[in-house]
């Protein structure tokens, strides 16, 4: 007799998958508050925290797939934090989350790596477009990569077959 029933097969994920995990950096506890709760329920894995240097911490441990960082914060800018992460994760979708939004203050984040900018107060349904947008930029990179990495391994293989074979006799039959 089956043990597993039909609620475990939905819920259950692939071995395969990968969690979709987004991380928070924010001064701001309501902010924080709101996008936990908004993202957890859309089924992202969601951590938070309070400042730049924590987050940074964190992110050196356990690589998320989307960063949202505030640009405005105490200590560590949302700007310095992104040019952090860039140099521990080269491949994070950073999108940039603030209450002050101007084109000068999204061309600086768009050049400091960020992928994406959302201007505060935003809703759930504009915060799930931008990590959902921002998610599936991250997969299609991954899968990009992987694809090219695939490619390159069968055009050495092919490129080895074609030289072993030019290297060996031709034998009559």
């Amino acid at each position: 007799m089956a043990t597993d029933t039909m609620s475990d097969r939905r819920t259950a994920r692939p071995a395969t998958a990968a969690p979709r995990r987004v991380f928070v950096i924010d001064d701001d506890e309501v902010i924080l508050l709101t996008c936990r709760r908004t993202l957890e329920k859309a089924g992202y894995d969601v951590e938070t925290f309070e400042n730049g240097l924590d987050g940074i911490r964190r992110i050196e441990q356990l690589q998320p797939q989307l960063l949202l960082v505030d640009l405005k914060m105490p200590e560590l800018d949302g700007l310095q934090v992104i040019e952090r992460v860039r140099k521990v994760d080269p491949d994070v979708v950073i999108a940039v989350i603030t209450g002050y939004a101007t084109i000068s203050t999204a061309v600086e984040a768009m050049k400091a790596g960020a992928y994406d900018f959302l201007p505060k107060p935003f809703t759930p349904d504009e915060l799930r477009l931008i990590v959902n947008r921002g998610h599936e930029r991250w997969r299609l990179a991954t899968e990009s990569a992987r694809l090219r990495r695939e490619k390159d391994e069968a055009e050495r293989r092919f490129v080895t077959f074609v030289s072993h074979q030019l290297k060996t006799p031709v034998v009559a039959a």
